[in-house]
């Protein structure tokens, strides 16, 4: 009951509030979220269903992170049972990495993962300071100790980029939020330190997203997002245009003063990564109480800010929680109670519908026009 009530609170049927107000930043140094023209349906196709095979030992709870390649799908259930699960294209059951526990090749608590580009499996282990890499068949390959304090990461051909909390324990990369490291972990480059009275208390899973050409960075809530080459080389700080008024620069950083400040006020923020489909940002956020899809085309400039409504979620929107598929498709989680409270479930296939009455869990892409 009390995860309906979130979901009857948070997802909704999106409706585009209109503007004729648009900008165009041609350098691309910022993104702009607010009341625009940008419509979802001239943004995306109607979705494409993937029903995750969810039965056995390999049961999961939550998708907290989803990664998918050009063979499988790999799902992070960070907040419930703590694994990494491996399926095919077609939703088929593949694999289930790593044991939890204190042993030598076990990790404690995950934080993020990645798959690189040869196709190997990386999982981080926030609590333990540990990279466990797995090959291409899941085994297991090695275990790299890092003396660190991260809770992202992501992997590059030739080393790691890693997001730091606030007191990484060494006085050289304290108060810095990203390091750049060989594949020994000797830090190469620091970039952004945190801002003055930077509240680090919200836990975001993957700080980091990869696309075919950049990597980006962003820590719910502040208002940037850093752009790095697939080398990990810096490229931009990009601005996250909110339109927000001036008195609010004080909470910007204290992620729990804007929980207590967002009920009365209208104070627009991300509270998660932006993620790129093609020239679209999708970014996820609230302004004041409200949950909310920003959209952004770096392309035209045009851009949207789409309420969450209580009443009347629908997923031929895009829902969240949303995962970047490159330049190709957004995709979501469709699950049973969600499809209690979805007013398109008339347009979902009834082998999909018999699935995620049975309890699975069902894969949404949302290709991009």
């Amino acid at each position: 009951m009390k995860v309906l009530c979130f979901v009857l609170v948070s997802l909704a049927f999106l409706s585009c509030n209109r503007s004729n107000k648009t900008y165009f930043d041609e350098s691309n140094t910022s993104f702009y979220f607010g009341k625009g023209d940008l419509d979802i349906r001239d943004v995306v196709n109607l979705p494409e269903y993937i029903n995750l095979d969810q039965s056995g030992d390999y049961f999961f709870t939550q998708v907290d992170k989803l990664i998918i390649s050009e063979n499988f799908i790999f799902v992070l259930d960070l907040t419930g049972l703590n694994h990494v699960y491996v399926f095919d294209l077609n939703g088929k059951f593949i694999s289930r990495l790593g044991e939890i526990g204190d042993g030598p090749d076990e990790y404690r608590r995950l934080g993020d993962f990645d798959v690189t580009s040869d196709g190997q499996v990386i999982l981080l282990d926030r609590q333990r300071k540990r990279l466990f890499v797995y090959s291409t068949d899941w085994a297991l390959l090695e275990v790299k100790k890092f003396e660190f304090r991260a809770d992202s990461f992501v992997a590059l051909k030739n080393g790691f980029l890693f997001g730091l909390v606030i007191e990484s324990e060494f006085s050289d990369i304290n108060g810095y939020q990203v390091i750049k490291t060989d594949k020994e972990f000797n830090v190469l480059a620091k970039f952004e330190k945190y801002p003055e009275g930077f509240m680090d208390v919200k836990f975001h899973t993957g700080l980091f997203t990869k696309f075919d050409k950049y990597i980006y960075y962003h820590k719910p809530v502040t208002d940037f997002a850093l752009q790095f080459d697939l080398e990990g080389n810096p490229l931009k700080k990009i601005n996250l245009i909110l339109e927000n008024p001036n008195e609010f620069e004080s909470y910007k950083n204290d992620y729990g003063a804007l929980a207590e400040m967002r009920s009365t006020k209208n104070f627009k923020y991300l509270n998660s990564p932006p993620i790129l489909v093609g020239d679209i940002v999708f970014a996820q956020g609230y302004s004041g109480d409200n949950k909310v899809l920003f959209l952004y085309d770096q392309l035209s400039g045009v851009f949207n800010e789409i309420h969450i409504k209580p009443w009347n979620f629908n997923h031929l929107n895009v829902n969240f929680p949303y995962f970047s598929g490159g330049n190709k498709f957004v995709a979501t989680i469709l699950e049973y109670e969600l499809y209690l409270v979805d007013w398109g479930k008339g347009k979902i296939p009834e082998d999909v519908s018999n699935h995620i009455n049975e309890g699975g869990v069902t894969v949404a892409l949302y290709y991009l026009k």
